[in-house]
């Protein structure tokens, strides 16, 4: 044990000689950090401050995430209607069955839920002859997955169109 000035009781030096004044823990008043002074009364006027902007940023990056995953499902099914709509009309224009073309454009777009119906695939002209032109157009709903951007989507509807000559 030493004492204020950092000598023994005995009249020996010790080692860790403190400044007049100085208490030592567990002898008088402990001296108290910073924190622990904030701590145990007032809290730092800051703290608010930080919570508020954490909650002005955290909104628009989230909608921006959200807004870049409702895209991206968007984008896909915007290619498989591309891809049930070629193979649609590749099969029409080989086969000329309507039923045919429209279990092809079905299963080329694998990817949609709910699956695509038969009133999803239009094709014109209803037979195929060689030399004409025959055009299937795939037209399915647009949703959100997010539910952010549910009335933005709100009846509206992708569409894949294609184009092929009749008789190969």
């Amino acid at each position: 044990m030493t004492t204020t000035d950092g000598s023994r009781p005995d009249g020996t030096p010790g080692t860790g000689a403190r400044p007049a004044g100085t208490a030592v823990a567990g002898h008088g008043r402990p001296a108290r950090s910073a924190t622990r002074r904030r701590a145990a009364g007032r809290q730092d006027p800051e703290s608010g401050a930080v919570a508020v902007e954490f909650a002005l940023v955290l909104l628009p990056l989230v909608l921006i995430l959200f807004g870049i995953i409702d895209f991206g499902r968007v984008y896909d099914q915007q290619l498989g209607l591309t891809a049930a709509a070629r193979e649609g009309v590749r099969t029409m224009a080989v086969q000329n069955s309507t039923a045919a073309a429209r279990s092809a454009a079905r299963a080329a777009a694998p990817q949609l839920s709910p699956a695509l119906t038969d009133a999803q695939i239009q094709i014109s002209p209803a037979t195929c002859s060689i030399g004409t032109t025959v055009r299937v157009t795939v037209t399915y709903p647009l949703s959100s997955v997010s539910g952010f951007f549910t009335g933005l989507f709100a009846g509206r509807n992708l569409t894949g169109t294609g184009v092929m000559r009749c008789g190969g």
